[in-house]
């Protein structure tokens, strides 16, 4: 039995689709890329990681939108000590940069 989809994963979900939105495809071959397990697993542990990046990230645009200065500042100091934080996202971004770039196109 599968776990319950929650709120979280969909989150999650959502961020890694955004993220990926923005790698270059081929214009040729749009599907030309095998999906690997490494590379399945790494998508995933992205989704997970940068939740709270973009919950804080989110926090301030929000902030900037209302014109607060003193959230402005609080949501900033929020979001570098979440991305001071994260070693394993960034390590994750750049394993995905790997293996994207790395992964073989399909015959």
């Amino acid at each position: 039995m599968s776990p319950p989809v929650t709120v979280r994963h969909i989150r999650g979900l959502r961020t890694a689709s955004i993220l990926l939105s923005y790698l270059p495809r081929k214009k040729s071959r749009p599907s030309g890329r095998r999906v690997t397990r490494p590379l399945a697993e790494a998508l995933a542990r992205l989704a997970e990681l940068a939740e709270p990046a973009a919950e804080a990230a989110q926090e301030w645009l929000d902030s900037k939108d209302d014109d607060n200065r003193q959230a402005v500042a609080e949501a900033r100091d929020q979001l570098l000590a979440t991305l001071d934080a994260s070693a394993e996202l960034i390590a994750t971004i750049k394993q995905l940069s790997r293996l994207l770039g790395s992964t073989p196109a399909q015959p």
